[in-house]
């Protein structure tokens, strides 16, 4: 293990389809980079979860679980839903629109993001972070 990289650590949490749940995920990730680091990415992570776990709950319905992984180097937020009926991806909205940009979001607020159908039932969208210190 280099020296500059921690300890891996991975936590999940498991939520059903209902509008409590991008609260209670972004309570989940605030504590567990309280607890495993780096806390100087709660707001960022928290928001991009938030993002996420609301389209989950809106767009597919379904239970969906909260993956936290971090190794020192890298904080890795996955989304998992039991939805493969469509392939999320960024759009173009106007001042007007009251929804639509969490995909930009993600896109500006963390290092990298994707999409991940690894078979017909479950997609998964994941967010990296890195632990290096930002500008």
């Amino acid at each position: 293990m280099p020296a500059d990289q921690g300890p891996k650590w991975s936590q999940q949490l498991s939520l059903p389809p209902d509008v409590t749940s991008p609260s209670r995920a972004r309570d989940f990730v605030r504590t567990q980079l309280n607890t495993h680091g780096p806390a100087s990415l709660v707001d960022d992570v928290e928001l991009v979860v938030s993002e996420l776990a609301t389209n989950a709950v809106v767009h597919a319905g379904t239970p969906l679980l909260v993956i936290l992984e971090g190794d020192g180097l890298t904080v890795l937020l996955t989304v998992r839903d039991n939805s493969t009926g469509f392939a999320p991806r960024t759009r173009l909205t106007s001042t007007a629109d009251t929804e639509g940009r969490g995909l930009l979001i993600t896109d500006m607020v963390s290092d990298d993001w994707g999409v991940d159908v690894a078979s017909t039932k479950a997609k998964s969208i994941w967010a990296s972070f890195s632990t290096a210190a930002r500008p």
